[in-house]
């Protein structure tokens, strides 16, 4: 039941086919929902069929945060996501959704391991690929100040990066 009112949820909210394997939810004050096999589809006039494809996605939200209207995301972690990104000779990007108003939301961590990310822009035909071999987002949240860790393979360059941003 969960699953389905999720799925609908997101269906909903982005107008794509939005499908989950299998799911896992552990009550707490700060439930955290494992969502295994993800998938939400392209635009209908993508290039491929799948947006974005996920080994898995494990969200962790903030309940007190949620009883006083914020949306709050303590954690957000994808393992093996493959994201394509593309415009069409338009364009338009397939990260537009239709008349999707979304409520404002706050991720205080965002990780992603063994990613890839693909770029196809419709107008010029040019491609842009991005291997992530670990991706690390921290927000502090008294301050506007993030900490920042990327390694990557991008045009076939390793990439490593971190640092800080904000003030301190």
């Amino acid at each position: 039941h969960f699953i389905q009112s999720l799925t609908t949820q997101v269906e909903e909210n982005t107008g794509r086919n939005f499908v989950v394997g299998e799911a896992a939810l552990e009550l707490s004050l700060n439930p955290e929902i494992e969502l295994k096999d993800v998938s939400l589809s392209n635009a209908e006039w993508g290039s491929r069929k799948q947006m974005v494809v996920a080994e898995s996605l494990v969200v962790k939200l903030n309940l007190l945060a949620l009883f006083f209207g914020e949306i709050l995301f303590d954690e957000i972690r994808f393992v093996a996501p493959v994201i394509h990104l593309e415009t069409n000779a338009q364009g338009r990007g397939n990260w537009d959704f239709l008349d999707v108003r979304l409520p404002i939301m706050s991720v205080d961590h965002i990780e992603i391991n063994k990613g890839q990310v693909s770029y196809l822009d419709g107008m010029t035909g040019r491609k842009t690929g991005l291997n992530i071999e670990h991706l690390n987002l921290r927000k502090f949240l008294d301050s506007d100040l993030q900490e920042f860790e990327v390694k990557a393979k991008y045009l076939d360059h390793f990439v490593k990066i971190n640092g800080k941003t904000g003030h301190m």
